[in-house]
């Protein structure tokens, strides 16, 4: 009887599951997330007993920098998986490397000659003595985001699933040895650059490996994409560069509000509580990125139902780990990475309210680029650096402490990501109609 159970619920699981190629796929990616994943929680409390809280922050602060460059090709490679024509695909992809380079040489040019004065704009006076890595991170990061573009391109997620394994292994692997050679802050950010862009060289391999046909890279063809689809830098890629700018508001305004060690132990709290974000739910975006693409705007319906059914799983699979940060996120924190550390456990259960809301709104975002509904998005996002922007003014202004601060950094966050999903089921209902 036991025998008949067994074999029937595996079948149930298949066909629930395993039928679903969305789902599959979604797997896949997630397996190598979650083995990096692993990496990070199994070296962290290595390296946080490694490096102090102020060198943490110096990482923190870099990660920041990194973050708000990733529009660094001007989101033309978001264009990749959406071009109907591969001619113009690859074409896309070499104008996406060829303004990822003109901006990558001139923040080399600016950190050189105007480092101190940009650093101390950005409240990132910490990075000076490694200005010159910069450029180096936003380079690289931005190589490999374009190569795994052409990836979800041809829907090749076990490739992309083995590189998220490399980058956390690698780039952990690097962090500890550094750190234990007493490189300090240094060790760090050359764990951070490996971190972003190891793998790129497996993704250029199978992108020269393809069947070449009758595809030719030609400037007329590059001129006239860029001009084509000048919607990705005029909004995406501000939009982009927005999202990265509010989302690092905390690393950049805390350090002057509070000093550099609450932001190591922001960082740290940040690092661990987005685990569920980065495991599952860019895993799920990239994956529903990849369907929705090939779907195109032909089938809005079937988007909507996606999308649906995406948002149904994620409100059941993000709710267990933000309930347990909300109940002993401090305990867990002073357990697994030191005594020193407790603080970091109370921001991860207030940035908990924020990283629930992410992972369960933020899939949907990706019909804004499907249906070229950028300048949509640009709006939300610019309203809500107005609305973080506030926040930290406030503080500043009433002396608020840091966990007030956060508090209300993390809810403002939460609305936002809500606005954005009520928005983009808005765009679909109107598609349907059409």
């Amino acid at each position: 009887m036991s025998k008949f159970n067994s074999k029937k619920i595996i079948e149930l699981l298949k066909n629930k599951f395993l039928s679903d190629k969305m789902v599959r796929n979604i797997a896949v990616v997630s397996g190598g997330t979650a083995i990096g994943q692993i990496a990070n929680m199994m070296f962290t409390p290595i390296i946080t007993r490694v490096y102090s809280p102020s060198e943490y922050g110096i990482l923190s602060v870099f990660s920041s920098i990194l973050l708000i460059f990733s529009f660094s090709s001007l989101k033309y490679e978001l264009a990749i998986p959406i071009a109907k024509k591969e001619d113009e695909s690859v074409n896309i992809l070499s104008l996406s490397i060829l303004v990822l380079s003109i901006i990558s040489l001139s923040a080399g040019l600016i950190v050189t000659f105007f480092g101190e004065q940009v650093l101390n704009l950005l409240n990132a006076e910490s990075l000076f003595p490694y200005r010159f890595f910069i450029p180096i991170g936003i380079f690289f990061q931005g190589l490999y985001l374009i190569f795994n573009q052409w990836m979800f391109r041809i829907k090749n997620f076990k490739i992309i699933s083995k590189t998220r394994v490399t980058q956390n292994l690698i780039g952990n692997v690097i962090k500890v040895i550094l750190g234990l050679l007493s490189f300090g802050g240094i060790g760090l950010i050359i764990g951070r650059i490996v971190s972003v862009s190891a793998g790129t060289l497996s993704f250029y391999k199978k992108f020269t490996n393809r069947k070449k046909g009758d595809v030719k890279v030609e400037w007329r063809k590059i001129k006239n994409l860029a001009i084509k689809y000048r919607d990705f830098p005029m909004f995406q890629a501000t939009s982009t560069g927005v999202v990265h700018f509010r989302n690092q508001f905390p690393v950049l305004f805390l350090a002057p509000l509070f000093g550099t060690q609450i932001v190591g132990l922001y960082g740290l709290a940040n690092t661990i509580v987005k685990i569920p974000m980065t495991l599952i739910g860019q895993s799920v975006m990239d994956v529903f990125f990849a369907e929705i693409a090939s779907i195109g705007k032909e089938d809005p319906k079937k988007i909507k139902k996606l999308s649906n059914n995406l948002f149904k799983k994620l409100v059941l699979v993000g709710s267990l780990p933000m309930l347990v940060l909300l109940l002993v996120g401090p305990t867990l924190f002073s357990l697994a990475f030191g005594a020193e550390w407790v603080e970091a456990g109370v921001y991860a259960r207030i940035l908990s309210i924020s990283i629930l809301a992410n992972l369960i709104f933020s899939p949907i975002s990706k019909v804004f680029e499907v249906f070229r509904r950028q300048a949509a998005k640009f709006i939300i996002d610019a309203s809500s650096l107005i609305i973080i922007a506030s926040v930290f003014l406030s503080a500043n202004i009433f002396n608020w402490n840091a966990e007030i601060t956060i508090l209300l950094y993390s809810i403002s966050m939460a609305l936002v990501y809500f606005t954005t999903y009520l928005t983009a089921q808005s765009i679909l209902n109107k598609e349907i109609k059409k």
